[in-house]
């Protein structure tokens, strides 16, 4: 399976900026030579870097990962109220520590449970059944090991990426 390329569009700090992603067997973000993943302020300089190194991306639609949201929970909340900001920002954070040799979420036997009952509180319709929800409960604890880890995981993304 060779890899597919497509713009992936964040907002943090009130600012929207573009990175590449790729799918293939392992899902990732496209790193520079130094190991940091290139972010751009707008679709025509990310076209421009990928035209650079060869590459050709699907910059249509792509979906928004909203951090504001997340940093915004960090800040001063205890309830979850989109459970889909919450797992495109853990995949987010996946991705890019896959991709550049980061340490995100190296407690998977914690937190595995935990991004599986996010997972299921966004009730993605393919996988849930019609007429059904899910709405998980937390414990004190758990809500505390999502705030650590997701703080973590914004702070390494923060580091990782390179504003071009």
């Amino acid at each position: 399976m060779s890899r597919e390329y497509y713009s992936y569009w964040y907002r943090l700090n009130n600012e929207d900026s573009f990175l590449i992603w790729f799918s293939n067997e392992k899902d990732g973000f496209v790193v520079n030579e130094n190991g940091f993943v290139p972010s751009f302020s707008n679709k025509n300089d990310l076209k421009m870097y990928a035209d650079k190194i060869q590459i050709k991306v699907d910059v249509d639609n792509p979906n928004l990962t909203d951090l504001d949201i997340i940093k915004t929970w960090l800040n001063n909340s205890e309830k979850i109220e989109d459970y889909n900001s919450f797992l495109d920002a853990w995949n987010l954070f996946e991705d890019i520590s896959i991709s550049s040799n980061g340490d995100f979420d190296e407690n998977k036997e914690v937190t595995n449970d935990i991004y599986n009952r996010i997972f299921w509180g966004c009730n993605i319709p393919a996988v849930t059944p019609e007429g059904e929800s899910f709405t998980p409960t937390w414990t004190i604890e758990e809500l505390k090991t999502i705030r650590e880890t997701l703080n973590y995981g914004l702070q390494m993304f923060k580091k990782k990426i390179n504003l071009q």
